[in-house]
């Protein structure tokens, strides 16, 4: 069935299962009756705020709006109204006790003189030769690096850090959902990196902007207002099947009947509640690979620690994490007066012993090595807390590209769409997932 057929000019209902980002964003721009099913007492997904003695912390991670999309940043930062400020990135990269200014390729004059000599004469050598020799198309994402960055970066940061963030061997990982999302620098760039004049990467995120008040959470609300009554909390999604020409979905106690349903939730949960779903398609949803993340939640009693936005920690030894970010440096709101915040972020999987240690070891483990750096002071520590999301990245395994091709292929035949970062399975950021959310959207308003 396709769902974006005709449905014989009937007034038509649409159930949205999920409240996060992506079932609210598509929610916005449906005309049609529809309903939000969210399984927890608060929507928003990976994009909900924590606050506690006047501290507000982005417990899915550090979050900020950005995009190449014009329009669609324009559409999220006036979803925030008044309530946004637009910061200009300082991040930086924590390097063998140094702060190497990020992207790392533009940093290169902060490195140690014989590390930032290799990582230009490799990047540069192979340059040269993908000038003399052509390109190549890499096997996966290990050798993506090595072909696009050269040894020297590859090594000292691409490869410790990737793995670190995905926890998982780049050389496992595909290679394809990586190319749009880091451009390859030009070597006019680096050279200057190198001898330490200013450049800038990633100028898409340069300017990046953030609500005032409220965490990431002022966001959702954002997309929230105009729904009310439209959305059904505490609906945990049990079972999902046709019934005739309607669908059926049920939290095993209330049923709910819709001509159409666009699925946010992820699609593993999809699967385990679809009646009816064949045994190819659970195989395939057994070999999807993601991750889970665990957030560390820190409140200091200093006004300011320091004016980096995020700081990234690419070696094993710096810690088991792999980003931290400084939200009180995005907007002096999110913390009570005189105070400041980090939220430290740790990739795990629900099989490792990271997700299973208890929040006191982690917290002690964060503090001790962030101490150690020099990063922050554990005598200022006044609010510490741990946040566990199950679902936080997708990753492009090697078999990536077939299981979701059974399972995509599975849901369009039987006429439910998918969107948004765990129900498309894709490694999408939020203005790509309001993008998918305002495309499905506009197709599902011309079936009448």
């Amino acid at each position: 069935m396709n769902p974006f057929g005709d449905l014989g000019g009937e007034a038509v209902k649409v159930g949205i299962l999920g409240g996060g980002l992506a079932g609210l964003a598509t929610a916005n721009f449906l005309r049609h009756d529809l309903e939000v099913l969210e399984k927890n007492e608060e929507c928003g997904g990976l994009c909900r705020s924590l606050r506690e003695r006047g501290f507000t912390f982005d417990y899915g991670g550090g979050h900020i709006i950005f995009s190449k999309n014009k329009k669609i940043l324009s559409l999220m930062v006036r979803k925030l109204g008044e309530n946004v400020v637009r910061r200009r990135r300082n991040t930086k990269i924590f390097f063998k006790g140094r702060y190497v200014k990020y992207p790392f390729e533009n940093g290169l004059s902060d490195l140690p003189r014989r590390d930032n000599f290799e990582c230009l004469y490799s990047y540069v050598e192979n340059w040269m030769r993908l000038e003399r020799d052509g390109w190549k198309e890499p096997k996966n994402f290990e050798e993506w690096m090595y072909y696009t960055f050269g040894k020297g970066i590859t090594e000292k940061y691409l490869i410790p850090y990737n793995r670190k963030v995905w926890n998982f061997e780049p050389s496992k990982m595909a290679v394809d959902w990586v190319k749009d999302r880091v451009p390859q620098p030009p070597v006019e760039d680096v050279i200057k990196s190198s001898l330490g004049v200013q450049t800038e990467g990633y100028t898409h995120q340069l300017f990046f902007y953030y609500p005032r008040r409220g965490g990431i959470h002022s966001l959702i609300k954002g997309f929230e207002r105009g729904l009310e009554g439209k959305i059904t909390r505490a609906f945990d999604v049990e079972r999902v099947e046709k019934d005739g020409s309607k669908w059926v979905v049920s939290d095993g106690t209330v049923e709910k009947k819709f001509d159409l349903v666009v699925s946010t939730i992820p699609i593993v949960e999809l699967i385990d509640a679809y009646r009816g779903a064949p045994r190819e398609v659970k195989r395939a949803a057994k070999g999807l690979r993601y991750n889970s993340l665990v957030t560390v939640l820190l409140g200091f009693d200093i006004k300011k620690m320091n004016d980096i936005h995020w700081l990234y920690f690419p070696q094993e030894e710096d810690g088991l994490f792999n980003k931290v970010c400084f939200p009180s440096n995005n907007s002096p709101h999110v913390t009570p007066k005189g105070k400041s915040s980090a939220i430290v972020e740790i990739t795990c999987s629900q099989q490792d012993n990271i997700w299973e240690m208890s929040d006191e070891k982690l917290i002690e483990h964060v503090i001790d090595k962030l101490d150690g750096h020099k990063v922050v002071s554990r005598e200022k520590v006044c609010l510490s807390k741990v946040m566990r999301s199950k679902y936080a990245y997708v990753i492009n395994d090697l078999n990536y590209n077939k299981n979701t091709r059974v399972i995509r292929n599975f849901f369009s035949e039987e006429g439910v769409v998918l969107c948004g970062r765990f129900s498309e399975f894709k490694y999408l950021g939020m203005d790509a997932t309001v993008k998918s959310a305002v495309e499905k959207a506009e197709k599902l308003n011309r079936v009448n």
